[in-house]
């Protein structure tokens, strides 16, 4: 206890005065409060303007309960289709943030499912415990925990992430066990298709106007304060979110609205005319085959194919040239200063130097630091720049404006993602093996041998072979009544196919042998024919990613040596084998499944051994590419109108549905189903 003197001395000491001025205003403020009594409160509340009214939902693109961030009342709804298993969506989390920080009240983020999830084997748990968690208030908490997971997502694993963020791990076991939030998810999916979302995740769709990509907040902010600034003449203030779905804005940063009597999706079966002035060039002019590349220094696919690019370089050697440009992704931080210093390599030293920068760069990206500001002045001393003049070209962004008009090409081209190529004026998206790479080169070399033989001269070959050829993106024809397109997708001759051969409804069902996307989607297909009986056909065809289900290229030989042997019967039986058996597709289970159902062993081995269904395989897997599907296997066509991956069946009931109410067949169908050799 404190003395009397020590008390006293306390009590006179300046913080203790001014600790009895604050109690004696407070005592006074209190006095006079009472003093005024009820009414004075109650006036003090009326001047107190009410919260804005929540907005008015839009049919077109509900809000409903999904989770969201940000008061009902904002003028602006960014709905975000996204996966929680896909690394571009996780990269939309500082934008996210930013978006809160700058506009605070004005944004609401919501969240919808992309139909991507189909992708990946645990996406569909995935966005069902999210669902789950969203019931218990934690929604975003375990998305960006889900984000980060780096292991395939169990329920288990995902109950384990639960239980570190205190939900309630029973209730969310029992969910997942009764996948009692698996209709919300394919409620999100079928949107998604409705909207046309397209067939990579993210998307943002801001007061209805759809932004694919995953972006950064000075890309979006010019489109959201447009946005802004029309949501505030809606009278009433309440109808601003439906007003503006039902009329989106025209975003003129490059994802313009499709032209009239078009639809969203783009055609990529055209030919493209892609001009190389101004580009870095590997080899010579008059190559009978022109790639030009869309690239990006920090994408690590770009970084997966560069050794196939080379092989492909020093297979064809000068009868190839390998075309550089730039196409740096948002999502990248350091895409932009590395597209630039390699400018600034071609601009000191040309083709040379600038391919001497460019596999400097890619041979150091092991390191995760490969393309920093130090990394990059590093490579320009090593490759023997002029390190000063490198870094003043960096320092006033000297090619900023080439790696813009880059990306505006790379717009107006529809190019997304990166990589992208165009082999004489050919489009190819994504990863290519070496396989589908050498493919496309024969087959540009075959036409442009052609030309050549015809007097064409080969310095003038890519001109004369693109003359005429579309210079920027070419969409489908969007259908009478409608925005959904036709796909002018052909059947294969020989293909593995049930029901009859004059059925009105063609179903030609892209997928692999591996992954449970393609096990769900062709059992939905199976039993929509067996419920609609001889009124459709269904056409097996392959399609898979072989960096994703590394057996299903295998898996896929076996399936069509089963048909070669037995015909539809021993391919279809062979094939539910490797379904019921996803964990055990080595070389060794594919022959023990081929003895247990009585194959020609020594016919079976022998296909496996020389790859002799590799060509069926590689057409099927480029006849869905050559539409633009890259990643997003499976895919059906339903007389041409295409079901995407995840896609409900209540959905592909419909399409049957509409094709039986009028829709002629797209497809010419043939009559052999197949057989034995």
């Amino acid at each position: 206890m404190l003395g009397q003197g020590a008390g006293q001395a306390l009590s006179s000491h300046p913080m203790r005065i001014r600790y009895d001025s604050h109690v004696l205003r407070l005592s006074v403020l209190v006095a006079t409060i009472a003093a005024l009594g009820p009414a004075y409160v109650r006036a003090q509340v009326a001047q107190t303007p009410p919260p804005p009214p929540p907005m008015e939902d839009s049919p077109r693109l509900p809000v409903g309960d999904a989770p969201t961030m940000g008061p009902a009342s904002a003028l602006v709804t960014i709905v975000l289709f996204g996966s929680p298993r896909d690394p571009f969506s996780a990269s939309t989390r500082p934008t996210l943030r930013a978006l809160r920080t700058r506009y605070a009240n004005d944004v609401r983020i919501v969240w919808r499912t992309h139909p991507i999830i189909a992708n990946s084997p645990d996406g569909r748990i995935a966005a069902e415990a999210l669902m789950a968690a969203h019931a218990q208030r934690h929604f975003w908490e375990l998305l960006d925990r889900l984000y980060d997971a780096t292991s395939p997502l169990t329920p288990e694993i995902i109950e384990r992430i639960a239980g570190e963020l205190h939900l309630d791990v029973p209730r969310l076991h029992a969910a997942l066990a009764a996948h009692a939030d698996a209709a919300r998810v394919d409620a999100d999916v079928r949107l998604g298709a409705t909207l046309h979302v397209g067939d990579y995740a993210p998307v943002f769709v801001i007061n209805g106007t759809i932004v694919p990509g995953a972006h950064s907040i000075e890309r979006l902010s010019p489109l959201i304060d447009a946005a802004l600034t029309a949501a505030r003449s809606a009278n009433p203030r309440s109808s601003a979110y439906r007003i503006a779905v039902e009329h989106p804005l025209h975003d003129p940063e490059g994802f313009p609205e499709p032209p009239p009597g078009r639809s969203r999706v783009r055609d990529r079966t055209v030919l493209y005319r892609v001009p190389i002035a101004g580009a870095p060039v590997a080899g010579p002019a008059d190559a009978l085959v022109t790639v030009i590349a869309f690239e990006d220094f920090q994408c690590p696919v770009c970084v997966r194919s560069e050794p196939v690019i080379q092989q492909m370089r020093q297979r064809y050697g000068n009868d190839l040239r390998f075309v550089f440009r730039n196409l740096p992704l948002w999502i990248h931080l350091d895409a932009i200063p590395a597209a630039e210093a390699g400018m600034e390599a071609y601009a000191q030293g040309g083709n040379a130097a600038f391919w001497r920068y460019h596999d400097a760069i890619f041979s150091h990206s092991a390191d995760p630091a490969y393309v920093t500001r130090a990394a990059l002045e590093r490579y320009a001393g090593d490759v023997g720049l002029d390190v000063a003049r490198f870094r003043t070209a960096l320092d006033r962004r000297t090619h900023g404006a080439h790696v813009r008009d880059d990306i505006r090409l790379a717009t107006r081209l529809g190019v997304g993602g990166t990589p992208a190529f165009f082999v004489n004026g050919r489009v190819l998206t994504g990863f290519q093996s070496a396989e589908a790479f050498t493919q496309a080169i024969d087959a540009a070399l075959v036409e442009a041998r052609a030309r050549v033989a015809a007097g064409v001269a080969r310095a003038q070959l890519y001109d004369t072979l693109t003359a005429g050829a579309a210079t920027e993106e070419v969409f489908l024809p969007a259908e009478p009544g409608g925005t959904e397109p036709r796909y002018p997708v052909t059947s294969r001759a020989g293909a593995p196919s049930r029901g009859p051969a004059n059925a009105p409804v063609t179903v030609l069902l892209f997928a692999g042998m591996e992954g449970q996307a393609s096990v769900r989607t062709t059992a939905t297909v199976e039993a929509l024919a067996q419920r609609h009986a001889r009124q459709v056909r269904i056409e097996y065809r392959n399609f898979f990613v072989d960096s994703v289900h590394p057996h299903a290229r295998m898996s896929a030989e076996a399936a069509l040596e089963a048909f070669a042997q037995r015909g539809i019967d021993g391919f279809v039986h062979y094939r539910d084998t490797l379904f019921a058996n996803q964990a055990a597709l080595a070389r060794a289970d594919l022959e023990r499944y081929a003895e247990s159902q009585h194959l020609d062993m020594t016919r079976f081995r022998a296909a496996l051994d020389t790859h002799s269904h590799r060509p069926e395989i590689a057409g099927d897997n480029d006849a869905a590419r050559a539409f633009g599907f890259a990643f997003e296997a499976p895919v059906t066509f339903v007389n041409g109108r295409r079901l995407g991956p995840g896609t409900p069946a209540a959905q592909f009931e419909e399409a049957v549905n509409r094709a039986l109410a009028g829709a002629p067949a797209a497809t010419p169908r043939p009559a052999a189903h197949g057989g034995r050799r």
